[in-house]
């Protein structure tokens, strides 16, 4: 495996390299143009991937042909983001990665910090505070499904220390 610094800024052949089974994931909305979310691992045992890239996919430029932006980039086809997700319950593992709940946060963030912008508008702004309602419902939820799944390992635990002290065995 390889840290985020080391993907940021290579070529998807590059990735390729070290992770052959990465590939684009299939977007859940409009395909972006510009940007490209890939998986970089299979799914382990908890049914899920632990490493995803994005990539630029393509240069883009302004009405006139000329690249848009003040600072020409070259990054077609270049990671320009690697994150990697915890992998295993922290309490056996430590942290290895983010949660769910860090990338949400970080996107509750800069909505709350466009709302403040002087480019705010107030159709803008009540775009902001619909997807920010979602973002605080999906963060609620990620907080209940983390609340239960520690309550289950709890219950689990119990169980099997019971039938441990049945069989005469330590668990």
């Amino acid at each position: 495996m390889t840290n985020s610094t080391d993907l940021v800024g290579m070529t998807t052949d590059e990735v390729l390299q070290i992770w052959p089974d990465a590939a684009p994931i299939e977007p859940l909305c409009n395909d972006d143009p510009n940007l490209e979310v890939w998986a970089l691992d299979t799914p382990n045992d908890s049914g899920a991937c632990h490493n995803y890239i994005i990539i630029q996919k393509a240069e883009v430029y302004d009405e006139y042909g000329t690249q848009a932006g003040d600072t020409p980039y070259e990054a077609q086809g270049k990671v320009l983001a690697h994150i990697h997700f915890q992998d295993g319950p922290v309490h056996e593992n430590g942290v290895n990665g983010v949660q769910n709940r860090q990338l949400l946060e970080i996107c509750q963030h800069r909505l709350k910090e466009f709302a403040k912008s002087t480019r705010a508008t107030e159709i803008y702004d009540g775009w902001n505070d619909r997807t920010l309602g979602l973002i605080e419902s999906a963060l609620a939820m990620e907080e209940f499904r983390t609340e239960e799944y520690i309550k289950s390992m709890k219950e689990r635990r119990i169980v099997e220390d019971f039938r441990a002290r049945i069989e005469g065995t330590s668990a």
